[in-house]
């Protein structure tokens, strides 16, 4: 009850609520709203003596804690900082827990009116207790808005007319972030949010300018008093348990994800019993995107994964969280999220409880292992880990599929399963080609199984395709020695046949290779065709331009005849070309002459465009300089200087061309001439040595990684020109199946320290024996 009377039959802790709106209540957290104790009868007494007086000045200054009026209240002197605002109101006597306004503590035994404002009646307001003026407390506003605002707030069952004050600064002091500044300040402040949302349980439901709600605040400041605060909220009112953050950053983050990172595994669990839903909600702003901060998976069971918390998983997982579940962005599980970031133990810990709980997925029940789930992007933890060169995630992963066949001393066979690994798309074998990972192929099982396919199918090809190129070649630079001749022409000569045969051949083998380029490409698609690595690209680009280019040759044959031959020439010395070229590609294959090639495709790359864009500078300007002196006009004139400069570059100065320009400025031109020979010829060129000796240096110092990268490429370059018929014939020369009929990859390992760990276990059982034959 509440009123003039005392407050009696409130149990300790039982949290009475009482205001002007909502009368009183029983609220079911285990805190009470009102504090510990409550202000002495003296104390009540004195502070409404201060408030009946005629001067409401020293009202307004107890309320917002400016003087001392008394030591017994509780307040400082000359305080004005919001953690001291009206602690002689707001704070029982031992100061140790803050009061709220109409909220009773059940250990009172009165509580005054001039504090307690009764349910059934209105403010107090007798001839001696002259009103608070607004302007009063619209200067408090103004001087102090934190403070200030706990003193509208305690002054609002005292005088109703404050309600109507005209200052809009002083009504957003009462409106505007007063919750977030009480939630701010903590310890016994919180009483007076109690109070807020007894008075307006809207509140509850308000949100800051990053879209966070009361309970979001609560958590993250994550002390002792909010996160109680947060309890009694949740428990009340249990539908907040399911508010998510607003706005653009942190869209869709609700109290449990913040649960998860603070590791509270209590209020995890008060969230997932009051709301099971929380579980489902994905945390989708930027700051958890993919190219964000904070990409945790966006659920809570891939939060709790990814900040290594075992307990905390085996927890979500008992309250429903599942193990299939996927992110929004690229359909990773929390697994996939373990492998991201290389969490081995984390791994292993959810493929245990996926053996456990497998059969609460029915649907699943044809998965064997949860690492075998693909994302949207069709990736697989092994692929995964390959394509993000984890090297211990990915050994560790590939070690966990593994199944031991037989073993024998030191020497052990274990299956390894293809699929994920050599087969499908993508696989971990072409993304480790794909992105370079030169510390993935000296893994040992995967040196072993490069090894296996050069061996069974990869050499023998490339011979063969080297030994039909070679063909091809010398047939058409045979064919480019002979006239041409009409069908006139080779009636009477039939030596005049020699070129149209030989050009029939090399127009068939262009048509036989373009449709195999067709049909690669569409079966594996424009990005993987030309994004497989330096080989790869090569030998493809070659490929291409060979067969567009005896095509153009046809046409221009067929529309010219052999009268017109400037443009069939030019397809000739492109085809021509592009044959030539094709050759290194062979030479990939070889450790012999791989390094060579791959220095010099490196050169031609980076080295060589760095060169010429930094001398062209010195080119242009010199150019531009000599195209002055000589006061001609004309682009074809400064043309024919930047040539000349260029073929200085080159080591053919030519400066009789600047003769005129030396007789009219003999000293300047001569000036210039030698700056441009220093710069060019002795610094610049001796860089592009000393750059290019750096690149080769480096590719000969891991040539042979190099080589069993580009090795890779050439093999992955020929299964793709291997129709499906062929690719499984060759396959099974090298695969074998297990008990359940799954294509597996067959490794042999000799551990070398297997003899060493028999002897210790021989001595350590010895030891054992001895003990216990003297006890």
């Amino acid at each position: 009850e509440t009123g003039e009377d005392a407050v009696t039959g409130a149990a300790p802790g039982a949290g009475v609520w009482a205001s002007t709106d909502l009368g009183a209540g029983a609220w079911p957290g285990s805190g009470a709203w009102a504090g510990d104790g409550a202000p002495a009868s003296a104390t009540i007494s004195k502070v409404d003596a201060v408030c009946s007086d005629a001067n409401s000045d020293a009202c307004c200054q107890l309320i917002n804690g400016v003087q001392s009026v008394d030591p017994s209240l509780g307040m400082n002197a000359g305080s004005d900082s919001p953690a001291s605002a009206t602690p002689g109101i707001l704070s029982g006597a031992d100061n140790s827990r803050s009061q709220s306004p109409g909220v009773a503590s059940p250990e009172s035994p009165r509580m005054h009116t001039s504090i307690l404002t009764p349910a059934t009646q209105s403010p107090r307001r007798d001839s001696e207790t002259p009103p608070r003026r607004a302007s009063e407390v619209e200067e408090m506003c103004i001087t102090n808005r934190v403070a200030s605002a706990f003193a509208i707030l305690s002054l609002l069952d005292a005088d109703p007319e404050i309600d109507s004050l005209d200052t809009n600064e002083a009504k957003q002091c009462l409106t505007g972030g007063t919750w977030e500044n009480v939630l701010h300040l903590g310890g016994k402040h919180l009483n007076k949010f109690r109070w807020m949302v007894n008075k307006d349980r809207s509140v509850l439901e308000k949100r800051d300018a990053v879209g966070a709600s009361p309970l979001h605040k609560m958590l993250l400041y994550n002390t002792e008093s909010h996160l109680q605060l947060a309890k009694e909220i949740i428990l009340k009112y249990p539908n907040r348990a399911e508010d998510q953050y607003h706005g653009e950053v942190y869209t869709g983050e609700n109290a449990l994800h913040i649960a998860i990172i603070n590791g509270d595994e209590e209020m995890v669990r008060l969230l997932c019993r009051t709301r099971p839903n929380v579980l489902l909600h994905h945390a989708t702003g930027p700051f958890f995107a993919p190219s964000g901060d904070c990409y945790y998976g966006e659920l809570p069971l891939s939060f709790a994964v990814c900040t290594r918390q075992e307990d905390m998983v085996r927890l979500l997982l008992d309250m429903g969280a599942a193990l299939d579940a996927v992110d929004w962005a690229h359909g990773n599980t929390a697994i996939h999220m373990a492998a991201l970031y290389g969490l081995q133990d984390m791994f292993d810990f959810l493929r245990a409880e996926w053996g456990r709980r497998r059969g609460a997925y029915p649907h699943r029940q044809g998965l064997a292992c949860l690492s075998d789930l693909r994302n949207k992007d069709g990736h697989t933890c092994l692929s995964l880990a390959a394509a993000e060169g984890s090297v211990d995630i990915f050994d560790h992963v590939l070690t966990s599929k593994g199944k031991q066949l037989w073993a024998y001393g030191a020497v052990t066979c274990t299956l390894y399963p293809v699929e994920s690994l050599d087969e499908g798309t993508p696989n971990a074998l072409q993304d480790i080609l794909q992105n370079g990972r030169h510390e993935m192929l000296v893994l040992p099982r995967i040196r072993r199984l490069c090894d296996t396919k050069w061996e069974v199918f990869g050499k023998k090809r490339l011979f063969q395709r080297l030994l039909k190129h070679c063909l091809v070649l010398f047939i058409l630079q045979f064919a480019l020695m002979l006239p041409r001749a009409t069908m006139g022409r080779a009636h009477t000569d039939w030596t005049m046949l020699l070129r149209p045969l030989c050009e029939c051949v090399v127009l068939c083998n262009a048509m036989c290779k373009g449709v195999t380029e067709v049909k690669e490409l569409a079966r594996h698609g424009i990005m993987e065709y030309f994004g497989q690595g330096k080989a790869f690209v090569f030998e493809n680009v070659c490929s291409l331009l060979n067969c567009m280019a005896v095509c153009g040759a046809c046409a221009c044959r067929a529309c010219n005849g052999i009268e017109d031959t400037g443009m069939e020439n030019i397809a000739l010395v492109l085809v021509s070309f592009t044959h030539w070229l094709y050759l290194a590609w062979f030479m990939l294959g070889f450790q012999l002459t791989g390094p060579f090639i791959i220095s010099a495709i490196e050169m031609l790359a980076t080295d060589i465009p760095a060169f010429l864009m930094a001398v062209s500078v010195f080119m242009g300007a010199f150019a531009s300089g000599m195209y002055i002196l000589s006061n001609k006009v004309g682009l074809h004139f400064w043309m024919r200087d930047l040539e000349v400069c260029l073929m200085a570059v080159l080591g053919d100065p030519q400066m009789e061309h600047f003769e005129g320009t030396l007789d009219v400025w003999p000293l300047v031109a001569k000036v210039f001439l030698i700056l441009y020979m220093i710069t060019v010829s002795l610094v610049m060129l001796n860089m592009l040595i000393a750059k290019m000796g750096s690149t080769y240096d480096r590719i000969s110092q891991q040539s042979e990684l190099e080589w069993l990268l580009e090795r890779g490429r050439v093999l992955s370059s020929i299964e793709h020109e291997m129709s499906a018929a062929e690719l499984a014939k060759c396959r099974e020369l090298y695969w074998v199946k297990d008990e359940n009929g799954t294509d597996c990859f067959q490794v042999k390992d000799h551990d070398p320290e297997h003899w060493v760990r028999m002897q210790e276990k021989k001595k350590k059982r010895a030891a054992e024996t001895g003990s216990n034959k003297g006890d």
